[in-house]
């Protein structure tokens, strides 16, 4: 099983605080059959922009892919990042090329609120780059 919305990377948004409480998230993931998780921190609310293409991103990544091997943890991680559904900023940052597509691919994870309309969801923002939406609801 693959989970594709996660806040796993210590101390990079609102998820795990220390690389503990990941290394305790990684063997409950693995317990309930997940092998494989998506890394996808906040990018675009307000103060938590260390989601984007980032050094700070990629070093918080790689030691966290680190500690799992040296905990003998055998998650699989991939890279990704989560985008708040905010049309102040959301096109711009797909225009720029600012989130980070689920493991490369042309997937992004885009969150909605519960009482965002369904004409909301289904508009979101289209154009160069080209990409495909998952949608989850916080």
């Amino acid at each position: 099983m693959i989970d594709l919305h996660c806040h796993i990377i210590p101390h990079l948004d609102d998820g795990a605080f220390d690389a503990h409480v990941s290394c305790q998230m990684a063997r409950h993931l693995l317990q309930c059959g997940v092998s494989t998780v998506v890394a996808t921190p906040h990018s675009n609310l307000e103060g938590t922009r260390t989601g984007f293409l980032s050094p700070l991103y990629w070093q918080r990544f790689g030691l966290f892919r680190a500690l799992l091997r040296q905990a003998r943890i055998p998650l699989r991680v991939l890279p990704g990042s989560e985008l708040l559904a905010d049309p102040s900023n959301l096109a711009g940052l797909l225009r720029d090329r600012l989130p980070i597509p689920l493991n490369g691919t042309d997937y992004l994870l885009v969150e909605f609120a519960f009482s965002t309309p369904g004409a909301e969801i289904t508009a979101l923002p289209g154009g160069q780059p080209v990409y495909y939406y998952i949608v989850a609801i916080e």
